[in-house]
């Protein structure tokens, strides 16, 4: 791993912690002693371990978007790109308008250099947040890489 790996694990929590904090993941149903355990094992990159009570939460609710979520996190830290994918398109079955699951799955396919599918879904996000520059931007420099990848 590089020199920068601790930095961007403890970045990477702290967005997990933001965006699938224990309020939003109790009210979802989860076991709160369950979750900090889970949280415990992100933070002390046990992540084999944490993925293990994740699956096992969600066979008590398959459809707890918010913990599917947070395993597709948990794959990106692992760097497992396709499994991240994977878990952010079954994060937007089940919520398909959920601007942070878009979100996720834009920056998965962009890091995996599949520009072509990430464009729209940054087009979806740009459309709904004017506002959102970033959104804009990789939007932009999707349509540039893929064709840039077209023309080589």
């Amino acid at each position: 791993m590089s020199d920068a790996a601790p930095f961007l694990r403890a970045f990477l929590l702290a967005v997990i912690s933001l965006l699938t904090g224990p309020f939003r993941l109790h009210a979802a149903g989860i076991d709160p002693y369950k979750l900090e355990e889970i949280q415990t094992l992100i933070a002390g990159s046990q992540f084999d371990e944490a993925d293990r009570l994740m699956r096992a939460a969600l066979i008590d609710a398959p459809n707890d978007v918010d913990l599917i979520c947070l395993r597709g996190t948990v794959a990106v830290m692992r760097d497992e790109l396709p499994q991240a994918e994977a878990l952010f398109r079954e994060s937007l079955q089940i919520r398909p308008k959920e601007d942070r699951f878009i979100m996720n799955l834009a920056e998965i396919l962009y890091r995996q250099g599949k520009y072509q599918e990430a464009a729209p879904m940054y087009a979806r996000i740009s459309k709904r947040h004017p506002v959102r520059p970033l959104a804009q931007y990789k939007q932009i420099l999707c349509f540039l890489l893929a064709d840039d990848r077209a023309t080589a």
